[in-house]
C-alpha cells in the first residue's frame, strides 16, 4: 500500500481570532483536534456518619495534565438528593476528586482522593463529619 502525506494548512493571521469569535462560520479550514479521548464513569457519594446524604456537596473532579503545556480537565457539580454525583472522566488522566459545601460552609476537614489513570470505573464515598 502506498501512503500519501498532505501538508497541514498554514494558519492565516486571523485564524485564532476567527475561532474565538461567536457567530463566525468557518469555511475551507481544517481544524486539528488531537487524539480521541476514551472515558470512564466516576461515581461520588457523600454522606454524614448517620448515613444521611449530603445534598449540598459540591464535587469537583480534576484530571491532572499529562505533560508540560497541557491544560487540566475539570468537571464539577452538586450532589443530588441521594448525595451522589455521576460524571465521565478521561481514562488517560490521573484524577483528583474534591468535596466542598455548595454554600461555602466550612467542612472542618479536607475531603479528597486521587485515582490513577485507567479504564475501570471509579466509585468514591466520602463521610463528612459535621
Amino acid at each position: 500500500p502506498k501512503s500519501t502525506s498532505v501538508p497541514l494548512p498554514q494558519p492565516t493571521p486571523n485564524s485564532e481570532e476567527a475561532i474565538k469569535s461567536a457567530g463566525v462560520h468557518l469555511r475551507g479550514m481544517d481544524l486539528q483536534v488531537g487524539e480521541r479521548a476514551e472515558f470512564r464513569r466516576v461515581t461520588v457519594r457523600v454522606r454524614f456518619p448517620d448515613g444521611a446524604p449530603m445534598t449540598t456537596a459540591e464535587v469537583r473532579c480534576l484530571g491532572l495534565p499529562r505533560g508540560e503545556g497541557e491544560a487540566a480537565w475539570t468537571s464539577a457539580g452538586v450532589a443530588g438528593r441521594d448525595g451522589a454525583l455521576e460524571l465521565m472522566a478521561p481514562v488517560n488522566r490521573q484524577l483528583k476528586i474534591e468535596v466542598r459545601d455548595a454554600y461555602g460552609r466550612d467542612l472542618k476537614g479536607t475531603y479528597s482522593s486521587s485515582h490513577e489513570p485507567g479504564a475501570a470505573a471509579v466509585t468514591q464515598e466520602f463521610v463528612v463529619i459535621p
